[in-house]
């Protein structure tokens, strides 16, 4: 069980990734660090939070790794051939660093645990934004394998809401530093409103690619 505040969870900083709550993520352990700290995780049912490294240098540990990342739980270990081993984690739940405890072998870091929150004005309000939501994955997808999506009952459109949302925002081809954003907010119809005006400024460019004709055959490169 951990305290909502000052948790001690081992970290993992990583460059160029930015892991959701509710999502899967692929980590490929190659550093000894990181293989003693997957087995103390499965030792003591830890949870693995996975924090984006800065490119920046600086001169500790917290000033190299934003102070916002997910914690998830080992659901899979796969062990390659080349001897590394992918674990497959599936996030729980976002945390802020506060500091360092340690370091080496791998690092322990004294945490606060996050909580996300959705409060629209009404159901009504929900509805609406889990709609718009859907229509807008929809139209990433060519015009004739879009599907009609029901809702589910009233009860279910909050974590419907969150689940999707994040699952957008791991798969959403933009910079991590733009997901890095997202990640902080705590406050869902915010950070939804941030991806919302990302997810449509992807639309626009790629139906202006749809309209730039193909390359004519060129008779020489045959």
């Amino acid at each position: 069980m951990f305290r909502r505040k000052d948790s001690l969870l081992p970290v993992m900083p990583m460059p160029q990734v930015v892991f959701f709550p509710e999502t899967f993520v692929d980590i490929h352990v190659v550093e000894e660090g990181h293989r003693q700290m997957v087995s103390s995780v499965r030792t003591h049912n830890w949870p693995i939070g996975i924090f984006l490294a800065r490119e920046s240098e600086g001169e500790t540990l917290l000033a190299r790794c934003e102070s916002v990342g997910t914690f998830g739980r080992i659901v899979r270990v796969e062990q390659l051939r080349t001897g590394i081993s992918k674990l497959t984690l599936r996030g729980k739940f976002r945390g802020r660093l506060h500091r360092f405890d340690q370091t080496e072998p791998f690092p322990l870091a004294r945490v606060e645990m996050l909580t996300d929150h959705l409060h629209p004005d009404s159901p009504e309000a929900l509805e609406r934004a889990l709609k718009e939501l859907i229509s807008l994955v929809q139209s990433f997808k060519p015009a004739a394998k879009r599907e009609q999506v029901e809702l589910p009952p009233l009860e279910s459109w909050n974590r419907l809401f969150s689940t999707l949302l994040n699952s957008v925002a791991m798969l959403l081809p933009v910079m991590v530093e733009k997901k890095q954003q997202w990640l902080v907010q705590d406050d869902l119809l915010v950070r939804y409103k941030m991806m919302r005006d990302e997810m449509q400024r992807l639309l626009k460019f790629n139906r202006l690619l749809e309209l730039i004709p193909p390359p004519a055959d060129d008779p020489h490169l045959n």
